[in-house]
Formats: structure tokens, C-alpha cells, sequence
């Protein structure tokens, strides 16, 4: 590689500083030194940790060349550009070899526009899957795993699947902070790991990093199955609840610098002034307050002046709780000692916050309401405020907060709104519209008649002939199953499952109702059967090809404007005020996708494959500029991109809640309309009530059966009317529609009463199944924004570095030539295979000045040559270039010369044979280290230049000594 060698041969990095050292004595390393001072201590941080852990606790591992390392890691930015800031902050380690480092991230990581020079660096292996899959589907564990946990959870969970897939394994366990991994220490412990020492990244010999990514690590021996230790809920709760109660206090932190103050302070102990007492001994919970261990009172400053020092708070710890609180012990280490007060402190700060809560009249002993779900809980426990109930506990966003901190939330950038469709095991909605048919205004009968006849003919070309359009059906066969459920006079459903790809784990489902009584109008629902979690994703599909029919021939409308299985092209002033209103339109239930740019026919295809669940439109500049105008350029989309616009959009909405992609060309590639499809039939199910939008066909069909138990049950009311009516000379036969009558009315009754039971059932059913729902969505929102807070933890960083064209690296060595020219050519350079082999086999020692001789080329002599007649500041430009890199330029020599030695001086370029007539040199004579010669062919037709032969000379009538 381009920095095969360093300058020194320093010690291993054992801070960050040192490594900020290391990298920049590295020839392709040397760009950070234009990064701010924090940028480059954080960039040493963040990607210099695993390997400051590896040459820490596992040096083996870095040394053997055949090491192989599996990082594990739910910061996708770790994995960014391919791996390669990786491979450079290895080489403050190891600048010798690459390492064999395979990455895991769930999603694909993002392009942070990557300098030039960091392309130098070999990229890493990088796997976008779940980690536990690949550990299980490889024949050889790697031989260290480093494991940087998402929380207290994450860790928990992937302690069984080591023992499962790594045992005998080390695996080095990463940690923002000290509490973190004296928590996660203590929890491998008790799982049977054999644990080793920890050890902190810190910034400097004097100045540890008490919050930061990779700042704290430890390791861990990976036991086997049989040697695991089971779960205990004695050991793992205690410590949930602390994790839980000390990461409350970390994210109401300002800053990153109010996280490194509480991540050095919690739960330590101290001796402190409080107002005019004596100093007392207390436990610290924040920078600005504590507990005193005598009292129980709470103290802490003033808010706003740090200068008035620590006052008393009105909330006193209960006596019963501070006679638990673990007494000091000299036994004890002093991490040991942080871990138990932090243990004591979450349990006696979750009890105190119990003992609080208030309890109103009507809830005395009042066990079904104490059981009622809550709606919705506070992002965090107000001072005071109950907090401490056993789905308080749960929830990591409801942890009681100590006093002297503010509990509201801290303003930060959100992470873009992604909505996502389930990949479980089990019965998975895909998508849902509800439209109205017909191609403008209200359509009736002939829509409504139209649309079944195109929905009957559908299921024929999939073997389902033969049904009639106002009977009830149920037909099943080998690929699939049909029913239908009328009632004749205007409402018809059918439900259609497709089993042909039952091999794969799942099948498809289509249910489809039409209305047709007032306005006709159409829902269809698509879900896919999942027998497993390995099942293909449910982005593998379109929506059902019977509803861009339905779309052409009859037409489908949502809040007016007709959705059509083609991206509308819209332009200029002409169709802004329609485009805007739709946009702005609140009644508005499928997304917008905005397509800017020249992009071709795959807009059309993303267009039919989501008929009917989003509106798909091109715009060009000029309407683009008119959303400007109108949102903002956070809220718009221009130049080459794409915007999802979800509903409910207005002119000051949150911009992230409609995300944007960037287009590298024409195409949309396939991830991109994969995504676009998921988010839009993701959104499709959060609109409004899915049940009252787009019923169900199981729900059609209950509404159908209510009206056929209503007809009967009028019948059976005639009958009676009927019978009771007869006269008395037919007694006989009036007392046997009696009999018939009251066995019929019982039957009834009794239908009646499993009718409801059942309803009942399903109400209930229906009401946990919407509760899950929440909680999941909420749960994975949770998790989606830890992973977006993670994943841009440099947010709060500014580099400062900036990349033009007048910034070229100018390496030492030629290990990576190719791709210098191929970074920098700007396709104006070629460099001939002869060349570079010659360079390499040559002894020659200022080899930065054979770059810059071809950054010369490209920057300066094809703009000399290709300038006007009258531009002579370009010709000056070039000679104050060759004048700065100490070079002259000039032909190669006699005509004699060149004829004598023709061969050395011919190249094959393009097919033909060309001259190297021209060269740049610096030096006289005829050999030596630093006399330098690059010989060139300037093609006039491309404007391009061919280097033909570096750094040496070619033979001429002076040099030849045969």
C-alpha cells in the first residue's frame, strides 16, 4: 500500500494522541493532520479502538498475519466507505500488512464522501446481515470477536448466541463508559465468561475519556453451552435497572462534555460542603448533585449559577433505604465499589420514586383498572413525578431522574422518518389502499361491475374459472384458494391465496372488497404468510397486477387525484398549483414520490409496482425551483434526487419526517425502489384506521353474515305474525308453527350467544393485538433512533476539513500509482503498463516528484495545450508550475536520436503505435538517485496525455554505451 512504511518505528499507540501520531507518520495517513483538533481526536477514537483493544487484550491476534477478526457492531458508520477508515487507523498498529477483518452491520452504511487519499486504503470485508446468522454459518469461528453491544439488551442476547456459535472464543466487549462496562462485566460474569481486565482509550497519558465511542473495554473467554451459567433474574434485573437508570441521566445531558462530567462522576463517592454543614460523606449522581450517605437528603446547585455551590434539596432518601446503602469497603476494588453503589442506587432511587406515586380514590384496591394500558408514557419522569411501576422499569425511556437535573428533552437532529415492513414468522400486511373508482368524480354501478368482471378474470388466468359474479365460493387447489362473500346488492369480497411459492416460506394474500351501493370504490389488502423468519422479504412484490388493470380501464381516485400506474411528468407553472395542493392536501392517504432529473423508464416501473398505494411524479427544474420557493430546500427536492413526501405534509414540516435520495444516474437502482416500495407500503398500514379504510375480508364477511342473521331472524318475525294470525279452527296447525317457531327462536338465541361470545373474542383479541402493535412500534423507534444517534455520533464534531481541486497528495512510494492516477488524472492522464513497471524497478528516491510531475500534466500542460490563441495567462500558468516543482519540459531530442533509438521510445496507445517525443527532467548527467526523466505522448484528438516511461532515462545518443 501507499504507506507500506512509516517514517519511525514507534511504540504502539496506547492513547489517542498517540495515534493521531502514528497515522499522520504514515504517508496516506497524512490528510487528518488538516482535520480540526477534535476531529482528529475523535477520528483517532472512534476508528483507532478496536485495534488499541486488540493490541491491548489480544495481541496475538494483531500479530499473527493470519488472524481472523469478525467486528460486530450496530454503528453502520464504522463500516462507512467501504471499510477503509479502518484499514487506515489499523496501521497506527500494525502499519505492516492488512488485518483480516470481516464487519457485521444491519443496514447498509453510508458514504461519508470520503477524501481522496483515504481511497488508497484496501477496503474491509463488509457483511450487511445479522451477525448471529453469519457466526452460524461459518465451519471455523473467528478467532476474536469484537462486540460493540447497542445496550444493555443487545449484550444480554448475544451472550447465549457466542456460547452457541464461538465458544473457547475471546471476545473483546466495547463500552462507552466505565459504568457501562463494569455492568456488562459483571453480567458475562455471571453467565459463566471468563473475564478479563479492562482497560480505557484515554486521550492522553493524563486525560482519560470517561464518554466516548471505544473508550472502555474489556475481555471475555466465551464458554461453552454446557458451561454457561443459566439466566438469572436475581443477577440480570439489578443490573437492567441500573444500565436503565444511569443511561436516564445520560441523555438528558446537554452535550458531550455534560456526558463526560455524569459518566465520571456517577455513582462515586465524595466528601462535599453543602450550604454552612460540615463536610458530609455523599454519593455523586450528577455533576451538580448527589446524595449525603448520613442523611438521605438530596443536595445540588442552583440552577444557572455553578458558582454558589451545593444546597439542600427538600427530597429526603426513606431511612429504610439508606440503611442498604453498601457500606465502604477496603475489599472491595474500586470499580467493585462503583458497581454497588450503582446497583444501591437504582433500586433505592426506583423505590423512593414508588413510594411517591400518588394513588387516587377511585383506584383504591382497584385491580382492573391498575390493569388498563396506558396510551402513552413521558420520555422522562418529571422531579417527583411516578415513575417506578413495573412498565415504568421497563421502558429505558421512563427511569426515575434524580433532582437538580432538568427533565426535558434535549433538542438534536432527528433521523430521518423510515417506515418498514415486518419480517416475522406469521401473517405480514404488505400494503392497503382504499380508492374510489372511476376516472373523475363519483362512479356507481357500472365501475363497481366493471371492477369485478377485471378481478374475476385475474383469478382465471390463475385457474379459478367459472365463478359467478353474484355467488358465494369457496375453491381450493393445489396452487391456491379462493373465496368469495356477497350479498348481491352491492358489496362483494374476495380473499386469494397464492400458494406457489409455499416452497419458499410464505405465500402471498390478496383480499380485495368492492362497494358499489352509492359511490363505487375498491380496497385491497396484500399480506404475505410467513412460515419463518427466513422467508423472503415482503419487498420481494408489486401490488396485485389486477389493480394497474382496474387503473387503466376504469380508473382509481384519492382525494382527487386519480392514481395511475405510470410517473406523472409534471412541468413548470403549469402544473404547480395542482402539484402544490396535492402535496399540502390534508385528506391526502398515499404518499408522493418525487422523481427530479433525468432519470429513465425505471420511474415508470417504480410507478406500476406501487399503482394504486403512492403517486409517483417526475418534475423538472422549473417546478423543482417552485418548491423551493414555497418550502425551502430542506423541504424540497432538486437537481438529481428523489422524496418520498408522506401524508400529512405542510409547508413547515419536520424535514425528516420525507426522506431524500440522492441518484448517481439515470437508473433508480434496485435498493432504492426496494426502499421506496417498503416505506410506501409501510405507510399504507399507518394511515388512519387500517379496519375502517381497508377492511379485512375476514371483516366483510362478518358484516355479511350479521345481515344475513338480520333477514333470517325478520323471516322467522313474519312467520310468527303469520301464525299467531290463523283462526282458532286452525289450532292444530298453528301450534305446530308454535313449536316450530320457539325451536327455531331457541336455535337462535343460542347463536346469538356465540355470536357475541365470539365477538367478544375478537374484540379482545383485536384490542392486544393493537397493543402489541404500539409496543413494538415503539420499541423499535427506540431502537431505530439509538441506532441513528450512534450512527452519527461525529455530528457534534466539526473536521474542518475541506477538499478542493488544488489539494493533491503526493505519496513516497509507489504502491498505489494506479490509483493515484486514477483519483487525480482527471481523465486527462494514462499511464502505460511499461511505466509503472519501470518506476517500481527503479532506484530512484525523490519519488514524490514523479507525482508531481504527472500533476503537472494533468493540471497544467493539457490546459496549456488546449487554451486560445488569446488566453496567455494559462501558458504563464504553466511555466510558474514547472518553475514551483523544479522541472523543465522540452522534446525529447535530434530527430537522429529518436530514429537511432526508435524502439525504446514507441508504446502501444489505443490500438496504434505513438511516439514518446516529449519529457519533463529535472538534473543533468547521465545517472543517480534524484536525477529524474518522464517521457510523454500528447494526444490532440482526446486531449489526453500518455506517460510512457519514469523516472529514468530512455536511451539516446548520450546515454548509449553499447
Amino acid at each position: 500500500m501507499m504507506d507500506s512504511h512509516a517514517k519511525d518505528d514507534p511504540a504502539t499507540p496506547s492513547t489517542a494522541l498517540d495515534c493521531i501520531a502514528a497515522i499522520q507518520r504514515v504517508g496516506s495517513g497524512q490528510f487528518t493532520s488538516r482535520f480540526t483538533g477534535d476531529g482528529q481526536q475523535f477520528f483517532a477514537s472512534f476508528y483507532g479502538a478496536p485495534f488499541f483493544a486488540l493490541s491491548r487484550l489480544a495481541p496475538e491476534a494483531i500479530d499473527r498475519i493470519d488472524s481472523n477478526l469478525l467486528l460486530i457492531t450496530s454503528d453502520i458508520t464504522l463500516a462507512a466507505d467501504s471499510g477503509r477508515w479502518l484499514s487506515l487507523y489499523a496501521k497506527a498498529f500494525r502499519p505492516t500488512s492488512k488485518l483480516n477483518l470481516a464487519v457485521c452491520v444491519p443496514s447498509k452504511p453510508r458514504s461519508l464522501k470520503p477524501p481522496k487519499p483515504l481511497l488508497f486504503q484496501p477496503p474491509q470485508q463488509i457483511l450487511v446481515k445479522d451477525w448471529r446468522k453469519h457466526l452460524e454459518a461459518l465451519d471455523v469461528p473467528p478467532d476474536v470477536l469484537i462486540f460493540q453491544p447497542l445496550g444493555f439488551d443487545d449484550l444480554a442476547s448475544a451472550a447465549d448466541e457466542f456460547c452457541r456459535h464461538a465458544a473457547g472464543r475471546k471476545v473483546l466487549v466495547s463500552c462507552a463508559t466505565l459504568p457501562d462496562a463494569l455492568i456488562a462485566r459483571q453480567l458475562l460474569d455471571g453467565r459463566g465468561y471468563a473475564i478479563g481486565e479492562t482497560v480505557g482509550f484515554p486521550l492522553s497519558e493524563d486525560v482519560p475519556q470517561h464518554h466516548a465511542p471505544g473508550a472502555w473495554w474489556f475481555s471475555a473467554i466465551v464458554p461453552t453451552v454446557s458451561e454457561a451459567k443459566p439466566v438469572s433474574p436475581e443477577l440480570t434485573e439489578p443490573l437492567r435497572l441500573a444500565y436503565r437508570i444511569f443511561h436516564g441521566h445520560l441523555r438528558q445531558a446537554k452535550d458531550g462534555k455534560d456526558r463526560e462530567l455524569l459518566a465520571a462522576i456517577y455513582a462515586t463517592r465524595s466528601t462535599e460542603k453543602v450550604e454552612d454543614t460540615d463536610a458530609i460523606r455523599a454519593v455523586r449522581i450528577l455533576p451538580v448533585g448527589g446524595i449525603c450517605l448520613s442523611t438521605g437528603r438530596f443536595f445540588s446547585e442552583v440552577s444557572g449559577d455553578e458558582d454558589s455551590g451545593f444546597h439542600w434539596e427538600e427530597k429526603v432518601l426513606g431511612a429504610d433505604l439508606l440503611a442498604t446503602a453498601p457500606a465502604e469497603s477496603t475489599a472491595r476494588t474500586q470499580d467493585e465499589e462503583r458497581l454497588a453503589l450503582m446497583l444501591w442506587l437504582a433500586k433505592a432511587m426506583t423505590e423512593e420514586a414508588r413510594g411517591d406515586e400518588p394513588v387516587l380514590p377511585d383506584q383504591e384496591n382497584d385491580d382492573t383498572k391498575a390493569a388498563e394500558p396506558v396510551e402513552e408514557a413521558p420520555q422522562v419522569a418529571q422531579r417527583g413525578s411516578p415513575s417506578s411501576t413495573p412498565s415504568a422499569i421497563e421502558a429505558e425511556s421512563s427511569v426515575p431522574i434524580a433532582p437538580g437535573i432538568s427533565a426535558e428533552p434535549v433538542d438534536a437532529a432527528p433521523a430521518p422518518t423510515r417506515s418498514r415492513l415486518s419480517r416475522s414468522a406469521g401473517t405480514v400486511n404488505v400494503l392497503a389502499l382504499a380508492a374510489l373508482l372511476g376516472k373523475t368524480g363519483p362512479a356507481s354501478a357500472p365501475a363497481f361491475e366493471k371492477a369485478r368482471k377485471l378481478i374475476l378474470d385475474w383469478l382465471a388466468n390463475k385457474g379459478f374459472r367459472s365463478l359467478d359474479a353474484a355467488g358465494n365460493h369457496h375453491v381450493e387447489h393445489a396452487d391456491g384458494e379462493v373465496t368469495i362473500e356477497t350479498d348481491d346488492q352491492g358489496i362483494w369480497a374476495m380473499r386469494f391465496d397464492d400458494r406457489r411459492s409455499m416452497e419458499d416460506g410464505a405465500i402471498w394474500r390478496v383480499e380485495v372488497t368492492l362497494l358499489g351501493k352509492s359511490a363505487a370504490a375498491i380496497s385491497v389488502r396484500m399480506a404475505q404468510v410467513r412460515s419463518s423468519e427466513d422467508a423472503p422479504p415482503p419487498v420481494a412484490s408489486g401490488a396485485p397486477g389486477v389493480v394497474a388493470k382496474i387503473a387503466q380501464q376504469i380508473g382509481l381516485q384519492d382525494a382527487g387525484a386519480a392514481l395511475v400506474d405510470t410517473a406523472q411528468q409534471l412541468k413548470g407553472s403549469k402544473d404547480a398549483p395542482w402539484f402544490l395542493q396535492m402535496l399540502l392536501n390534508p385528506h391526502r392517504s398515499q404518499p408522493v414520490i418525487v422523481v427530479c432529473g433525468n432519470v429513465d423508464q425505471s420511474a415508470d416501473r417504480l410507478a406500476k409496482r406501487l399503482v394504486g398505494v403512492a403517486h409517483v411524479v417526475r418534475i423538472d427544474n422549473a417546478l423543482s425551483d417552485s418548491l423551493i420557493r414555497n418550502f425551502g430546500r430542506d423541504r424540497s427536492v432538486y437537481g438529481n434526487a428523489v422524496r418520498l413526501y408522506r401524508p400529512g405534509f405542510t409547508a413547515d414540516s419536520d424535514p425528516y419526517q420525507h426522506p431524500i435520495w440522492a441518484l448517481k444516474g439515470q437508473v433508480l437502482p434496485k435498493w432504492l425502489t426496494d426502499d421506496l416500495f417498503e416505506q410506501a407500503c409501510a405507510i399504507s398500514l399507518e394511515v388512519g384506521d387500517l379496519e375502517e379504510r381497508a377492511p379485512s375480508f375476514q371483516a366483510i364477511r362478518n358484516l355479511l353474515a350479521e345481515g344475513r342473521q338480520a333477514a333470517s331472524e325478520h323471516r322467522l318475525a313474519e312467520l310468527r305474525r303469520q301464525a299467531e294470525s290463523l283462526a282458532s279452527s286452525a289450532e292444530e296447525k298453528f301450534s305446530q308453527l308454535q313449536a316450530i317457531n320457539q325451536e327455531l327462536e331457541a336455535a337462535l338465541s343460542e347463536l346469538k350467544t356465540q355470536n357475541r361470545h365470539l365477538l367478544e373474542l375478537a374484540t379482545q383479541a383485536d384490542g392486544e393485538l393493537q397493543t402489541t402493535r404500539r409496543e413494538r412500534n415503539a420499541a423499535l423507534e427506540e431502537i431505530r433512533q439509538l441506532k441513528f444517534q450512534v450512527s452519527n455520533q461525529w455530528s457534534e464534531v466539526e473536521t474542518g476539513y475541506a477538499e478542493n481541486d488544488d489539494q493533491v497528495e503526493y505519496p513516497d512510494n509507489w504502491d498505489d500509482l494506479e490509483t493515484w492516477v486514477e483519483l487525480y488524472g482527471q481523465d486527462r492522464l494514462v499511464l502505460h503498463p511499461k511505466a509503472a513497471k519501470a518506476a517500481r524497478e527503479s532506484p530512484f528516491k525523490d519519488i514524490s516528484l514523479a507525482y508531481k510531475a504527472m500533476d503537472y500534466l494533468v493540471r497544467y500542460y493539457v490546459p496549456m495545450r488546449t487554451r486560445s490563441a488569446e488566453d496567455s495567462d494559462t501558458y504563464q500558468r504553466s511555466k510558474q508550475a514547472l518553475a514551483e516543482f523544479g522541472l523543465e519540459e522540452s522534446d525529447v531530442g535530434t530527430a537522429d536520436d529518436i530514429k537511432r533509438y526508435k524502439q525504446e521510445y514507441k508504446r502501444q496507445y489505443e490500438g496504434r503505435e505513438v511516439t514518446l517525443d516529449r519529457h519533463l527532467k529535472r538534473g543533468v548527467g547521465f545517472g543517480g538517485d534524484f536525477q529524474f526523466r518522464l517521457y510523454f505522448y500528447y494526444d490532440d484528438q482526446v486531449e489526453k496525455v500518455l506517460v510512457g516511461h519514469m523516472p529514468t532515462h530512455l536511451t539516446n545518443r548520450l546515454t548509449h554505451n553499447g
